[in-house]
């Protein structure tokens, strides 16, 4: 199974979602991740997950239709709508 990406973001207003087959897609709007996630009792599919300045995550997204499991990201003000 491979991972997928999801990015969810303000823009005018209005959440835009973008999906990527892989990593890569994500280091080329942000950078190289700040970190890798390892916190205890995260799902499996989180653990060594990269986080990236400015953006909130990893989150759990779901499965795809293949079943591959998708790790979501959010901007900051997507992140405070969906929380709120």
């Amino acid at each position: 199974m491979e991972t997928r990406y999801t990015l969810v973001q303000m823009v005018e207003g209005h959440m835009i979602r973008s999906d990527f087959p892989c990593l890569a897609g994500l280091m080329v709007r942000f950078g190289e991740p700040v970190s890798y996630c390892n916190r205890r009792g995260l799902r499996p599919e989180l653990q060594g997950q990269p986080q990236f300045a400015g953006l909130v995550g990893p989150m759990w997204g779901g499965h795809d239709a293949d079943g591959n499991p998708i790790v979501r990201y959010e901007d900051s003000e997507t992140n405070d709508r969906m929380s709120a």
